[in-house]
C-alpha cells in the first residue's frame, strides 16, 4: 500500500472529481432569442411620430370636410370653447404620451394617467352637465338615428389614427407601455371629439356622452391594448 501511494502521481485523487463544465447543460435558447421586431432607431421613431402628427391633422380635417364642416345648431361661443378645450386636452394627452421626457423613458406614470383616465371622465362630466344654449333635460339621449350617426363619425375619426399611431409605435415604449398606449388612444379618441363638436347639433347632454364619449373611451382602452402588446421595448 505505501508503494502504491509512492508511486501514485498527486493528480490522480482529483481523477474522480467530475468536471462541472463537461456535460453541463447548455444556456436556454429561448433566453437567447433575439426579440421578433427590432427596436425603432431614433431616426425612425421621429419619422414615424412626425407621420402621426401628420395624420392627426389631416385625418380629421378630411372627414370634417366630407361632412360638410360647420357647428350646426349652437352659437359660436359654445361651438369655441368646446373645441378649444378639447383640442387642448388632446394636445395634452398626446404630448404625454410621446414625450421623451428628461430621461429619454418617457412621462412619469401618473401623468400617463392623467390623460388616459382622465380625459374620458372629464369629458363625460361634462357633456351631462355643460349643455348648448339650447340644451335639453339632464342625461336626455334624443333621437336614435342621431347618436348612431354621431358615433359611427367618431370611430371613423378615431380608429384609422388610433391603428396608425400603434403600428407606429411598435417598440418604442421603454416604460409604461399600456399606460402610454392608453394616453396616445384618449388623443385619437379626442380627435373624433374635436369634430363632432363642430359637426353635431343636438341638444342632448346624454347623446353627447354617450355617442361622443363612447368612441373616446374605446380608443383609450384599444390604445392600452395595443401599447401594451406592441409598444413595449
Amino acid at each position: 500500500m505505501a508503494a502504491e501511494r509512492k508511486d501514485q502521481h498527486p493528480a490522480d485523487a482529483f481523477r474522480d472529481i467530475p468536471d462541472p463544465i463537461v456535460g453541463a447543460a447548455p444556456p436556454s435558447s429561448a433566453s437567447m432569442k433575439a426579440p421578433a421586431i427590432a427596436s425603432a432607431t431614433r431616426s425612425q421613431v421621429l419619422l414615424q411620430r412626425l407621420v402621426v402628427l401628420g395624420m392627426a391633422v389631416l385625418w380629421p380635417a378630411a372627414v370634417l370636410f366630407y361632412y360638410g364642416g360647420g357647428w350646426r345648431g349652437h352659437g359660436f361661443d359654445f361651438v369655441a370653447a368646446q373645441f378649444t378645450i378639447w383640442a387642448l386636452v388632446l394636445l395634452f394627452a398626446a404630448w404625454v404620451a410621446l414625450s421623451t421626457g428628461s430621461r429619454g423613458i418617457g412621462r412619469p406614470v401618473p401623468w400617463l394617467r392623467i390623460a388616459a383616465v382622465g380625459a374620458p371622465i372629464a369629458f363625460l362630466v361634462l357633456a351631462l352637465f355643460w349643455l348648448p344654449p339650447n340644451g335639453k333635460s339632464f342625461g336626455d339621449l334624443g333621437p336614435p338615428a342621431m347618436l348612431e350617426g354621431c358615433f359611427q363619425i367618431g370611430l371613423t375619426v378615431a380608429f384609422p389614427m388610433l391603428v396608425l399611431s400603434v403600428f407606429a409605435m411598435r417598440r418604442a415604449f421603454p416604460s409604461g407601455a399600456g399606460w402610454r398606449g392608453a394616453a396616445l388612444g384618449a388623443a385619437c379618441g379626442l380627435g373624433g371629439v374635436v369634430v363632432l363638436v363642430l359637426l353635431c347639433g343636438s341638444p342632448y347632454g346624454g347623446h353627447i356622452a354617450v355617442a361622443h364619449g363612447m368612441p373616446l373611451v374605446l380608443s383609450t382602452l384599444i390604445g392600452a391594448w395595443g401599447g401594451s402588446r406592441v409598444g413595449r421595448v
